[in-house]
């Protein structure tokens, strides 16, 4: 017994360490010799993220006070320093943390912060982190040169998810990016770059990659990969590379520019489209990939990618869908034929469109909707009850089991120079906030409950819309149906 109760023994005492929280785990070490050790061990285990240089050296310290450099599993870097004495000791520190699983180079580039300039200024940095014998997770945002020979040295092929971020943006204007080297472009594309870990690596992000407008031909197949996400690229990908190399891929996200407008119609994205669709049906291609449990991404992007196999969850993040891409959307939806759809829209045409989406082809296999619109000051003159009518009758051909529809109605208000008439203390409602004012919803959903026969979850709500008398927000309008499976 440890001497710490007389009522529970040290491994009943280590187990509620190891399940606490790292601030119960550091309370926990002053309270006797026994939980002084392992109740930092326990905090060690939790992810450790060091934000400026002299919570780095408090840190450190604090390893060295017990001699704890094994028990840390996760260090999270978001600072860049270029204090010699500080990366030394930084460095010789990584050599001891033995049992590190995770490092991540957390940087943001915008802020002109990223991990090359640390990695090129103390490369001793570089041969700690090759040597480290258990590592899982890698990031490294702004990634150069110094990243580009780390991931090559590393000595130990256990790496399941690796996130880099390649420093284009200081030197893509300069030309040919410095990483780049002597080395052919093709070399830097994914899947021949990372191919030590074909048989480990499950999760890769990343960004500012190589992307051939020409289709490169890979031997290396990652039968372990589950989840791929591809941002800030320079072109819309092309796919039968990645097909080919990661035939039981689970999720993918894709946002190739980011937040950058999309400028419709984009012959890119026809082009990309084109290569994409053909070669998914090439007689000597692998085909589509059968396992996608999710596709995420700007409309515009997923037209592009030309999927031509059924997703678990089509998601489209954001306010990603508007009036200008909705011919894209209606192409994506016969494409993907979801299972579930999750995404934001705003624009004057969404709803009615929708109507017509969910009566079509692609919408044949729907049995989950999440969708949340934005409405516009320019529909203030619509009837949203005939259009949410319209709606449940389109519903009612479907397989559907949960329904989520948020309609915001903020921007329905008129501006707010909008003059006042004689009398009124405040501008009236449009045409549009009185039909949803007058809208029942809890008898709009047990409509939908009995239209749509396989239903049993719907949630129906109408948020940020103003009250007659007052003309102020007022709650959100909610109605909500729940059906108990296999009850009458």
């Amino acid at each position: 017994m440890s001497g710490c109760s007389t009522l529970l023994n040290d491994d009943i005492l280590r187990e509620i360490a190891f399940h606490a929280s790292r601030p119960t785990c550091l309370t926990l070490m002053r309270t006797c010799k026994f939980l002084y050790s392992e109740g930092a061990k326990a905090a060690l285990r939790h992810p450790v993220t060091l934000t400026h240089y002299m919570g780095m050296f408090r840190f450190l310290h604090f390893l060295h006070a017990g001699d704890r450099f094994r028990y840390v599993r996760e260090l999270r870097i978001c600072f860049v320093t270029m204090d010699q004495a500080g990366l030394s000791e930084l460095e010789e520190s990584i050599r001891l943390m033995t049992g590190l699983e995770a490092l991540l180079f957390d940087l943001d580039p915008e802020k002109n912060h990223y991990a090359e300039d640390v990695l090129g200024y103390f490369p001793p940095l570089v041969d700690a982190i090759s040597r480290i014998p258990h590592l899982r997770r890698i990031s490294i945002k702004g990634a150069g040169p110094c990243a580009k020979e780390l991931m090559r040295r590393l000595q130990y092929n256990s790496l399941e998810s690796v996130l880099l971020n390649w420093d284009f943006g200081r030197h893509w204007a300069r030309g040919r990016p410095p990483f780049v080297g002597s080395d052919p472009w093709p070399s830097l594309h994914p899947v021949p770059f990372l191919a030590k870990w074909t048989s480990t690596l499950q999760e890769l992000t990343c960004e500012h990659w190589y992307n051939s407008r020409v289709l490169p031909v890979f031997p290396h197949v990652y039968p372990n990969m589950r989840r791929l996400t591809i941002r800030n690229d320079c072109r819309y990908p092309r796919l039968a590379p990645l097909i080919r190399a990661y035939p039981n891929l689970a999720y993918l996200d894709v946002n190739t520019f980011g937040d950058t407008a999309y400028h419709l119609p984009d012959p890119e994205a026809e082009e990309a489209r084109s290569v994409n669709v053909s070669s998914q049906h090439a007689a000597d291609a692998p085909g589509p990939w059968r396992r996608l449990a999710e596709v995420v991404g700007p409309i515009v992007e997923l037209y592009a990618l030309g999927l031509q196999a059924p997703v678990g969850l089509l998601r489209v993040p954001g306010f990603g869908i508007g009036d200008r891409n909705l011919d894209y959307f209606s192409t994506v939806f016969r494409d993907l034929q979801p299972r579930g759809i999750q995404f934001a829209a705003e624009g004057e045409l969404f709803l009615p469109q929708f109507v017509e989406l969910v009566r079509g082809p692609g919408a044949s296999f729907l049995e989950n909707i999440d969708l949340r619109v934005i409405l516009h000051r320019n529909q203030a003159d619509k009837d949203f009850a005939a259009v949410l009518d319209d709606l449940a009758s389109g519903l009612a051909r479907l397989p559907l089991r949960r329904l989520h529809i948020r309609l915001v109605a903020n921007e329905l208000k008129p501006p707010s120079d909008t003059p006042l008439l004689t009398g009124e203390l405040h501008t009236p409602l449009t045409p549009a906030e009185r039909s949803l004012d007058d809208f029942d919803v809890d008898a709009y959903v047990r409509r939908l409950a009995s239209v749509v026969e396989s239903l049993t979850e719907a949630v129906v709500e109408i948020q940020d819309l103003r009250q007659r008398s007052t003309g102020l927000r007022q709650s959100s309008k909610y109605g909500e149906f729940r059906r108990v499976v296999g009850s009458d």
